[in-house]
């Protein structure tokens, strides 16, 4: 599991070539990786805050073929 961005550079660093990247969720559906943006955290810290990957749904809901 991917928790923080040190680990996700690592991953995406260790990765051998340049190739097109999407999410997949538990129902094997993908979706187009839109952007990266900051995601306010559910607490009372105001300033708790988080990077979220924002999906783009294409079609029907995902881009599975």
């Amino acid at each position: 599991m991917i928790m923080n961005t040190k680990q996700a550079a690592v991953t995406f660093s260790k990765l051998p070539i340049e190739k097109t990247l999407i999410a997949v969720d538990e129902k094997d559906n993908e979706y187009i990786i839109d952007s990266v943006m900051q995601r306010k955290l559910y607490t009372d810290e105001e300033n708790d805050w988080c990077y979220a990957l924002k999906i783009r749904k294409a079609g029907g809901g995902c881009i599975k073929r």
